[in-house]
């Protein structure tokens, strides 16, 4: 897993984001928030359920296994815009007495949010387009010539991508999700994988792990 791939011992803050189409479809119908179809291999609400478990199960790992303090944030997605936000809820109410997580319950609320650490600005979005993060980011961000590293991280098109436009590394990340009976007549190809990325407060970017 990618845990045993870094020492969690030295990190002092790890930010975990849900969202970002977690979840396959949002409602008891199956579709997405627009209404779209999609293959589901369970109800919702068994789907929902496992999704939460799975967040607890891993912030408890990070409790148990670090001294780091944890930051969680919700990324709008259009599969899952009610039910990831609906977990960021279950999430806080779970560790509100916990000081050691603080979790950002309005961070799903607008299409995009930001993180600072140290030298680093660190932003979230879902269906932002990749070429119109550097616009977007220092039009929000108007303290954004403050930080020495800036980075934005998508979702999405389900498919790593790297934009560097100089003053903005863009960085599109890949999925877990197998394929759906869509993607597969649309001749898509992914690589299923997850990715986590560790940030130096004064040297930015210092790992990446698959």
């Amino acid at each position: 897993t990618i845990c045993d791939n870094v020492n969690l011992s030295k990190e002092d803050t790890i930010l975990i984001t849900f969202g970002n189409d977690f979840f396959n479809c949002d409602n008891v119908q199956g579709t997405t928030a627009h209404g779209t179809p999609q293959d589901n291999e369970s109800s919702y609400f068994t789907i929902w359920d496992k999704g939460v478990n799975l967040g607890v199960s891993t912030i408890d790992y990070l409790l148990k296994n670090t001294s780091a303090n944890i930051y969680i944030a919700g990324v709008q997605g259009n599969h899952d815009f009610q039910s990831s936000h609906a977990m960021l809820m279950a999430l806080y109410m779970n560790y509100k007495q916990n000081s050691r997580v603080a979790v950002n319950v309005g961070s799903d609320k607008k299409s995009r949010f930001y993180y600072t650490f140290g030298e680093n600005l660190i932003g979230f979005g879902h269906e932002t387009k990749i070429k119109e993060c550097h616009r977007i980011v220092s039009s929000e961000c108007k303290d954004w010539s403050n930080f020495k590293y800036r980075t934005m991280f998508l979702g999405h098109l389900h498919k790593e991508e790297v934009l560097d436009t100089g003053a903005l590394v863009v960085r599109r990340l890949p999925i877990l999700s197998g394929k759906s009976t869509w993607t597969d007549q649309q001749g898509f190809v992914s690589h299923p994988r997850a990715q986590a990325f560790v940030f130096s407060s004064e040297k930015g970017l210092i790992n990446t792990l698959n």
